[in-house]
């Protein structure tokens, strides 16, 4: 312990002087640096300094093993004369590997240190170290394989896991991908035998082969031919010769089908052509093989299967269509065929019913009445017919008229549509009044529809449509005037003064109508006008009478009565020229026509007379002279009035007063 603390204890002192000339070493390898399983690796150290030289090397294992080996014995140093330097300065030394590992260069010596070498002094060297690789062998597996059918077969080798670096090689074939495990190999030009394979991986330096042989076995082939015309008939037999050809490893066992229930299989067969019968029985039928195994057990690939026998019937297939229904007398028939030549001809038809051309599938049927007929659509081929037939109904048009193209009707009274109508019954039609749509139904024509009108409107008749379908657009427009109920008014009663004019009101104002008067004498301006005028009225109760024209709602009346206001007299009257009470007045009678006063003495005698009468009797008798003074009897007649009759006191020196 005690000689330790020495050590380093000096090397501690001297360690200043010693750092002064430092030696060095440079590590290289020579050769190779990776080796399968085992190796010796090569290195050379390049030394600066001054001779003798001596180093330590360390080796770090890829196990996490390793330690430091010094390749001196410090009381004999490395001379410069040593063998082991080459002509270059390199010292060599080699050194023994069985797994990787990295060897670095770890310390130095050289001839200018002071004291003794020690393996705690020497000069520490960095950044100098090699890597070696040892590799182990891998031990893929690659397997057998039984006999394969066809001229490939899939591969399936088991790498060593140790190593992704690996390839197949083979002669006479070639494999989808020879750098993966499980390629397939396929054989030149399609040929068959034994060829051997190899499978070969690499884990760095090492490598492994393993092989194998593989047989391919040809798959048969074959081919199947033949062919038939027949015009099949019901419950007869029919039977077809077909010849399959085989080739490939006899004996051979296959099956021929028509893709139907009964298959035929043959067995035992040997290679070559075969002729052999199968039924013949449908109208296109068609044999194939669906398999061939031959005396390996290998079976016929899909593409190796080649050929058909066919059976083709000549019975051609006639078509005559749908039933046609036309709401016209012409209509279009189209028949249709596979093979063969067709033309058409009547089975029954409606009256003069005519074909355009008969040789062709579509042609044009014209009847001269509706009816209905029928075709068929004969076909031949070869001797082969076919038929098929068809109806063709020639329907009437529905259509549609208006009895009445207008109607009037008063509120409240029922409305009507009647119409006629043609084509197929029953029928349907459609109407709308512009703001609603309805339907009827009519079994029989002519018909009526009742219309629900509480006010007026327009009808438009949509469609008709009959019970064989036939539609008609008649587009008809039927107008409903609902006129109201209005009960006359003939006005309200008046009275008037002296008046023997009115003006009439009458209502309603629409509505036609005419006055009646129960006086004759009473004219009126427009007896058809509810706001007449009316004249000559008579003094007292003039009645009218307003009477409704309407033109579909009854008739209505109403009366008013116009009263006139009688005529106002006076007893006496003094015509001494005073100005006052001079003239014989009756007020009211200016508007009268026709006004007449007559004027008597006591004695009946007739003293005066005036037509047009306007208040102007000064007292004159009949030659213009002045009558004597007394009691006068006088009448007065108008076409307004009824004769007045009365009195009349005639004073001359002193007003006559009023009664």
């Amino acid at each position: 312990m005690e000689k330790l603390i020495f050590r380093f204890f000096v090397i501690f002192l001297l360690a200043p002087f010693s750092l002064l000339a430092q030696p060095t070493g440079v590590l290289e390898a020579v050769g190779a640096t990776s080796f399968c399983e085992e190796g010796k690796a090569e290195f050379k150290i390049k030394f600066t300094g001054t001779a003798p030289f001596g180093y330590a090397y360390k080796t770090e294992y890829s196990d996490g093993t390793g330690g430091i080996t010094y390749l001196i014995n410090f009381e004999h140093q490395i001379f410069l004369n040593d063998p082991n330097f080459d002509a270059q300065g390199w010292y060599h030394f080699k050194v023994d590997f069985n797994k990787s590992a990295k060897l670095s260069l770890f310390k130095v010596w050289d001839g200018s240190m002071i004291l003794p070498w020690d393996k705690y002094l020497g000069a520490v060297v960095t950044d100098q170290s090699v890597d070696i690789s040892v590799y182990k062998t891998p031990a893929p597996v690659i397997g057998s394989y039984a006999p394969a059918c066809g001229t490939s077969i899939a591969l399936n080798a088991k790498p060593d896991p140790m190593s992704s670096t690996y390839h197949w090689e083979a002669a006479g074939g070639t494999f989808s991908n020879d750098q993966i495990a499980n390629p397939v190999f396929t054989s030149n030009a399609q040929a068959e035998g034994v060829f051997p394979l190899k499978f070969i991986q690499q884990n760095g330096v090492c490598l492994s082969e393993v092989t194998t042989n593989v047989t391919l076995q040809a798959t048969p082939k074959a081919t199947l031919s033949g062919s038939k015309d027949v015009c099949l008939v019901s419950n007869a037999t029919y039977e077809m010769d077909v010849q399959a050809n085989l080739t490939g490893h006899a004996p051979f066992s296959y099956e021929v089908t028509d893709g139907g229930s009964q298959p035929i299989t043959r067995s035992n067969q040997s290679a070559g052509n075969a002729t052999f019968k199968v039924p013949a029985t449908a109208h296109l039928q068609t044999y194939r093989i669906a398999w061939v195994t031959d005396a390996n057990g290998c079976q016929a690939v899909a593409a190796d299967i080649t050929g058909q026998a066919v059976v083709t019937d000549l019975s051609p297939t006639a078509n005559a269509g749908a039933d046609v229904a036309v709401c016209a007398k012409t209509a279009m028939v189209s028949g249709s065929h596979d093979k063969g030549v067709g033309s058409w001809s009547f089975i029954s038809n409606a009256p003069g019913a005519v074909l355009d051309d008969a040789t062709v599938p579509t042609a044009a049927l014209t009847a001269q009445q509706y009816g209905v007929s029928e075709l068929q659509w004969e076909v031949n081929n070869q001797g082969c017919v076919h038929a098929d037939r068809v109806t063709v109904f020639f329907n009437e048009p529905a259509g549609l008229a208006l009895i009445k193209d207008q109607l009037t009707v008063c509120e409240g009274q029922s409305v009507e549509m009647d119409l006629s109508l043609t084509g197929k019954a029953p029928w349907r039609v459609d109407y709308t009044d512009g703001s609603q749509t309805f339907s009827s139904d009519i079994n029989l024509s002519p018909a009526s529809i009742a219309l629900d009108n509480k006010e007026s409107a327009n009808y438009t008749i949509q469609k008709v449509t009959s019970a064989d379908g036939c539609v008609g657009y008649p587009d008809a427009l039927f107008p409903v005037t609902v006129e109201p109920l209005a009960p006359a008014n003939a006005g309200a009663d008046q009275v008037l003064g002296r008046a023997y004019a009115v003006e009439l009101s009458a209502s309603p104002l629409d509505l036609a109508g005419y006055w009646e008067v129960d006086n004759p004498n009473v004219q009126l301006s427009d007896v058809n006008d509810p706001l007449a005028t009316a004249t000559r009225l008579v003094v007292g109760k003039n009645v009218f009478r307003w009477v409704t024209l309407a033109t579909v709602c009854p008739s209505t009346s109403d009366e008013v009565v116009i009263e006139v206001s009688e005529y106002t007299t006076y007893r006496g009257f003094s015509p001494n020229g005073d100005g006052i009470n001079d003239f014989f007045e009756i007020d009211g009678i200016n508007d009268a026509l026709n006004g007449e006063l007559t004027v008597y003495d006591q004695n009946g005698k007739q003293v005066y007379n005036k037509r047009s009468y306007d208040n102007r009797w000064s007292g004159e008798g009949l030659d213009g002279h002045p009558l004597p003074e007394g009691i006068y009897y006088y009448e007065y007649r108008s076409d307004h009035h009824e004769a007045l009759r009365d009195y009349v006191v005639l004073r001359r020196h002193s007003a006559t007063s009023h009664p």
